[in-house]
């Protein structure tokens, strides 16, 4: 073992080898185990977010009793409120009414503009209660 001394402090030398001269049955395992995970990420929820849009829409206009094409989405964008998709995330953006906010709506959330968030669980299914917010909160 050799080791080399640079100012006051005294290292180990370690010779690296060749990752193929490494490499084990139980390595090769692990490629292949990475990447599935890497295919797994890429058909995870949080990679088709853009297909939450319609059932938001839905669901808000099911909730004020609209009719199809009085309710928009305006600049939605997926948020990762954890360290990784994986363990959910959420959609925010703003809502338009057409051709304006149904009374309930101004009783609740005051004048627009409103925003929405929408939370969806690790396993990609959209939480029911989708938050509207407003001027007045």
């Amino acid at each position: 073992m050799s080791r080399v001394v640079v100012g006051n402090y005294v290292y180990k030398l370690v010779v690296a080898q060749d990752p193929l001269e490494e490499m084990t049955e139980d390595t090769e395992n692990k490629d292949d185990s990475s990447e599935e995970m890497v295919e797994e990420l890429r058909d995870s929820p949080a990679d088709n977010w853009r297909e939450y849009l319609q059932p938001i829409i839905v669901n808000i206009r099911n909730a004020y009793g609209l009719e199809i094409g009085q309710v928009s989405i305006v600049g939605p964008r997926i948020v990762n409120k954890f360290t990784s998709p994986q363990y959910g995330f959420s959609i925010t953006g703003h809502v338009r009414f057409k051709p304006e906010p149904p009374e309930e709506v101004l009783r609740e959330h005051g004048e627009p503009p409103y925003r929405f968030d929408a939370a969806v669980t690790p396993d990609g299914d959209l939480i029911s209660s989708i938050q509207l917010l407003g001027s007045e909160g």
